[in-house]
C-alpha cells in the first residue's frame, strides 16, 4: 500500500506541469522505503542467510554471521535450557535453543513488541542430524 500511494502520487505530480518542483521528488524516499518492504528486505534477508555459518564444538554452539562485519555469537550447551526441533517432512527446518518454536518466521520475521526472538540454526536442509550432533555433545557435556 505504501509502495502504491508513491507511484501514483509520482505519476500524477511527474506529468502536472503545474506542479511545484518540490512536489516532483517528494514521493521518491517512499517509493524507496516502499521497495525495501516489498523486495528489499527479503533479499537483505538472503544476503544475511548467506553469510551465517554454524558450528558446534564438545562444548558449545557458534554462530558466525554478518555482511559488512562479523559478528561471532556462542552459546555454552551446559546453559542452553531446552532445544526445540521444528522440522519439516522433508527433513529441512530449525533448531531453536529454547522450548519455544520459529513461528515469527512464517510471518515474514516480525516479532511483536517486547517479544524476544529465540536463538536458532535456521533452514537447516537436514535439521534432525544437527538436532541429534546437539543433544549427543550436550548429553558429553554434562556427564
Amino acid at each position: 500500500m505504501w509502495a502504491g500511494i508513491a507511484v501514483v502520487w509520482e505519476i500524477a505530480v511527474a506529468f502536472d506541469p503545474r506542479a511545484p518542483f518540490l512536489f516532483r521528488f517528494w514521493g521518491l524516499p517512499f517509493i524507496a522505503m516502499g521497495t525495501y518492504l516489498l523486495i528489499g528486505r527479503f533479499l537483505w534477508d538472503i544476503q544475511r542467510r548467506r553469510h551465517t555459518v554454524y558450528g558446534v564444538t564438545d562444548r558449545r554452539i557458534v554462530i558466525m554471521s554478518g555482511v559488512r562485519s562479523s559478528k561471532v555469537t556462542t552459546f555454552a550447551l551446559r546453559s542452553i535450557p531446552a532445544i526445540t526441533l521444528a522440522a519439516e517432512e522433508d527433513g529441512s527446518g530449525d533448531v531453536v535453543l529454547a522450548a519455544s518454536d520459529a513461528r515469527h518466521v512464517a510471518i515474514g520475521g516480525l516479532v511483536p513488541k517486547g517479544r524476544v526472538v529465540p536463538p536458532m540454526l535456521e533452514f537447516l536442509p537436514d535439521a534432525h542430524m544437527v538436532y541429534d550432533i546437539i543433544r549427543r555433545a550436550q548429553q558429553r557435556a554434562n556427564r
